[in-house]
């Protein structure tokens, strides 16, 4: 992919974590000039000495008060879940302008709406970084459905592998709201693709089930969109399952089991064949991610979800589906 980044561009990174470090390799990656504010010693020096970038330690607040925000394009904020909020308001606040803020932005209505509000006033972009919107195999699928004439139906899954996560990894708003913190990838690529929901009948089942998410543990329901492409899903987190997805068009199925790969059946066979793609950056980097960046740092803003968005899907989709 060409790199046609402006010479103005610069790229401060918040957040020294995992993420941070697949951040800090995309961008090394775009030959983006950038630097990283990070917390703790021990991240800071890793990403450091890995990328031979700037590193600020000590935390987003220490940075604020030592240097100015202005001679940064964008940010990219990468931080805990629980601290996402805090750090974007004081971004906002400081007078950043772009900011790709990391999925889910808050767990709560009220959070998101702070962020919202605060955007408008100080007239920032604030977008919630979805990277599977952004992997080859959704980018062909979009392609391709198209060339078919549309999607006509979709039907997904967003089954978690709960015995793979050990709560003491998480703090217990997350786990309590695990749809949102996670599961909401599936389910934001779903409606990205098809339309957000005009009516949508969702159940739940299982109740008590998972101690650190005694909300539900069965999901199941269905709908249509706003472009009239009706659609169903069922994930069972006590059962065997994984995330995926089948879109339907007149000519056949398309099949994201896993969401990276992206396979198909024609009407008129039971063959299911994988599509010949270019999968190379999905295997080089996180998937979907240096697209992601490749596009907010080159202004290409209309495939994501803004705050606005988010605070409108968390309200109508996420809640409404486990029930919180």
């Amino acid at each position: 992919m060409p790199n046609n980044l402006k010479k103005t561009t610069k790229v401060l990174l918040v957040g020294g974590g995992y993420m941070g470090t697949e951040y800090a390799k995309v961008l090394t990656g775009l030959n983006v000039d950038y630097e990283v504010v990070g917390r703790g010693v021990s991240n800071c020096e890793k990403i450091e000495k890995e990328f031979s970038v700037k590193v600020h330690s000590g935390g987003l607040e220490r940075f604020l008060s030592n240097n100015i925000l202005s001679e940064f394009s964008h940010i990219i904020n990468s931080v805990n879940i629980n601290f996402l909020n805090e750090t974007t308001q004081s971004l906002i606040n400081a007078g950043a302008e772009k900011i790709l803020l990391e999925k889910p932005g808050d767990l709560t209505i009220s959070g998101l709406q702070k962020i919202s509000d605060l955007s408008k006033m100080h007239c920032a972009e604030v977008l919630i970084a979805y990277n599977r919107r952004f992997y080859s195999s959704i980018l062909g699928l979009k392609k391709l459905a198209k060339k078919d004439g549309g999607i006509i139906g979709v039907h997904f899954e967003f089954t978690e592998w709960i015995h793979t996560i050990n709560p003491k990894d998480y703090d217990n708003e997350s786990l309590a709201k695990w749809v949102i913190a996670n599961s909401s990838h599936v389910i934001d690529t779903v409606f990205y693709l098809i339309g957000k929901p005009k009516n949508i009948s969702s159940n739940i089942s299982g109740e008590t089930q998972i101690p650190w998410h005694p909300n539900a543990s069965i999901f199941y329901g269905s709908g249509e969109s706003e472009k009239n492409i009706p659609f169903t899903y069922h994930a069972n987190w006590l059962s065997a399952g994984r995330w995926a997805i089948k879109v339907l068009t007149k000519k056949g199925a398309y099949y994201l089991e896993p969401l990276e790969i992206l396979q198909k059946q024609d009407i008129g066979t039971t063959i299911i064949e994988k599509i010949d793609l270019d999968y190379s950056l999905d295997e080089r980097y996180k998937p979907g991610l240096y697209q992601q960046v490749y596009n907010f740092i080159n202004n290409h803003f209309e495939d994501f979800c803004t705050i606005e968005n988010q605070l409108i899907k968390t309200k109508n989709i996420y809640n409404k589906i486990a029930k919180y």
